[in-house]
């Protein structure tokens, strides 16, 4: 595992411009119901990786296999937010700032993606981010 981590952790700092540290983040394996707990409480959403910032820590639900490209391109994924922490940007903790940070995590993992052939179109998911104040 530490092995792939490196492996994803220097591509995801390529194509996301950062600079990797050393080291990668513990990754485990999860229950989708606690990814959504962290990701979002109390209702449904298709997430299915999250990197927990305050623990170094990089959940991936359970059942994804590893060894396969579009798992992989998860954890790049997770891993963008990683360095994105690493660098410090995510003492911007604005709407806006996050939103960036999500865009270039998934421009990472649609560069990942094709460059193992697979085409892929990550944009639709910016769907579930918004800085829209929900009507209260």
């Amino acid at each position: 595992m530490k092995e792939l981590c490196l492996e994803l952790l220097l591509l995801a700092a390529n194509y996301a411009e950062y600079t990797a540290p050393d080291y990668c983040p513990q990754i485990s394996l999860a229950p989708a119901a606690e990814i959504r707990r962290y990701v979002c409480p109390g209702r449904q959403c298709p997430t299915v990786g999250l990197y927990i910032y305050d623990k170094d820590r990089l959940l991936i639900q359970t059942g994804r296999q590893l060894s396969d490209i579009p798992t992989r391109s998860i954890v790049l994924h997770e891993l963008v937010h990683f360095l994105q922490d690493v660098a410090g940007e995510t003492l911007d903790s604005s709407c806006e700032a996050t939103l960036l940070r999500e865009r270039v995590a998934f421009w990472a993992q649609e560069q990942y993606l094709r460059s193992n052939g697979v085409d892929a179109r990550l944009e639709h998911n910016m769907a579930y981010y918004s800085c829209d104040e929900e009507p209260g």
